[in-house]
């Protein structure tokens, strides 16, 4: 793969170094609202996940064997690490100084900038999902059969590791205050929710034909998205059971809302990406974006990745 340029963006000479091996893709502009067309990035294989480096950073992806981190305000890759093995999921420390991606029992990570692995953190497990906790060192990583590590970011070591009742992880997200983790189980169709601190499990909520996708709510609690339904079904971060429904064209495989919780992305099959507002009122759609395996929108709300792995593509999106 190599580096995407925007248009006009003066890419310096000392960053090209780092580009080698990424694949180019020229910028072309949209009039969707509320997110315009920035840049689209070729990749060598499907990006499972995608997310972004702090309130204000750049983002990730993770196609292949490679974390690419992608300008957060042109688009294009700035670099793209080969971490030796194929990667399941990404994501950011709470503080955005390094980008992480797990594979099977490794859970490796990247610093920002410098673009140095460091030495793996050994899971007691495969990892599904990573799960930075809000303004803090400590990030969960979801493994198979339920098994949920804690892993300390300023030490890089596993702090604990809990059993939860959880068979089949589909999904994970953090309430927005950190105080509480939300993991789908694909087994039996439920959405569980744990006491961040102690992992104690406060509630079991059943979702038709089980939850996709999870997300933070800005406002409270997290969103799913059950297979079952064309909605998006909001939790409540008290009790950890579903209070209203959104809804949308299909059901959705992804899922994200905006920070202001104004409006929803989503992502399925059949009607591609759209954004809904919370009322369930259409306010864009478009197929150009192929069927979306994730979508992820930035902190302040003016960026947004989208992962397309029938395309082959990451896009990135502009507000």
């Amino acid at each position: 793969m190599k580096p995407s340029g925007a248009a006009g963006a003066a890419i310096p000479a000392a960053a090209l170094a780092l580009l080698a091996g990424c694949d180019p893709s020229g910028p072309q502009f949209g009039a969707d609202f509320p997110f315009f067309y920035l840049q689209d990035i070729d990749t060598d294989a499907p990006s499972p996940a995608c997310g972004f480096l702090g309130p204000y950073g750049d983002g990730l992806a993770c196609p292949g064997q490679r974390l690419l981190f992608i300008d957060g305000e042109n688009g294009y890759v700035k670099a793209c690490p080969d971490l030796g093995y194929p990667l399941d999921h990404c994501a950011s420390t709470p503080e955005g100084g390094y980008g992480m991606a797990v594979s099977g029992e490794l859970l490796m990570y990247v610093s920002n900038d410098t673009y140095l692995e460091h030495d793996p953190v050994l899971l007691p497990e495969n990892g599904l999902f990573i799960v930075p906790k809000p303004s803090s060192t400590i990030a969960w990583v979801v493994c198979s059969g339920g098994v949920v590590a804690t892993v300390s970011t300023s030490t890089w070591t596993v702090a604990s590791v809990t059993d939860t009742p959880v068979e089949e992880p589909a999904a994970a997200a953090v309430t927005r205050d950190g105080a509480s983790l939300f993991i789908a189980d694909a087994a039996d169709g439920t959405v569980r929710k744990f006491n961040s601190s102690t992992m104690e499990l406060q509630a079991t909520e059943e979702v038709d034909g089980g939850a996709t996708d999870l997300s933070t709510s800005p406002s409270s609690g997290v969103y799913a998205s059950p297979a079952g339904l064309s909605e998006i079904w909001h939790l409540d971060g008290g009790t950890g059971l579903h209070d209203f429904s959104i809804a949308i064209p299909g059901p959705a495989e992804c899922i994200a809302a905006t920070p202001d919780d104004a409006h929803l992305y989503a992502g399925g099959e059949g009607y591609g990406l759209v954004v809904v507002d919370r009322n369930g009122s259409l306010e864009a759609q478009t197929t150009s974006y192929g069927t979306p395996s994730d979508v992820v929108v930035r902190e302040d709300g003016n960026r947004a990745l989208v992962c397309a792995p029938d395309l082959l593509k990451v896009f990135v999106l502009s507000r």
